[in-house]
């Protein structure tokens, strides 16, 4: 699946960092960081789940470690 390109993302989220599997666009990706997912459709049913900057750009996902 081709991952969505926001023109948006901070130059931080360009770069590579920790490779793994987005479970919104089903796929492996750098940069992936663990979040809390929301109770909506068309996300992952897990109470935490990996997520690209695409997506979490896209789906307004913060990072469970970033300060609130």
């Amino acid at each position: 699946m081709t991952q969505p390109q926001p023109d948006n993302l901070p130059d931080v989220d360009r770069l590579a960092g920790v490779f793994g599997y987005c479970h919104w666009c089903e796929g492996y990706a750098s940069n992936v960081r663990i979040v809390a997912t929301p109770d909506r459709e068309g996300g992952p049913k897990r109470p935490l789940a990996g997520a690209c900057p695409q997506c979490r750009a896209l789906n307004d996902l913060k990072p469970i470690s970033d300060p609130s």
